[in-house]
């Protein structure tokens, strides 16, 4: 059975499971679906990102719209 197939009957199931099956699944995924919730930068990306921020306000930076990157997207 492939992913696809099987989040499809997961979700359905899960719309139907009674409430004890429910919390054993979720007891089981519990730090997975924690740690996914989680999203943390180092210093180091927070520093890159503030000074590709400030290239950009300055106009140091090219910089597109989503048009226009969306263009150059598809020309390629």
């Amino acid at each position: 059975m492939n992913t696809a197939t099987v989040r499809q009957r997961l979700h359905n199931y899960l719309d139907v499971a009674d409430e004890k099956k429910l919390k054993a699944m979720y007891t089981m995924v519990e730090e997975d679906i924690e740690q996914h919730d989680k999203f943390e930068m180092s210093r180091e990306e927070i520093a890159f990102l503030d000074e590709e921020r400030d290239k950009h306000l300055r106009g140091d930076s090219l910089s597109y719209s989503w048009e226009a990157a969306r263009e150059i997207i598809r020309k390629r």
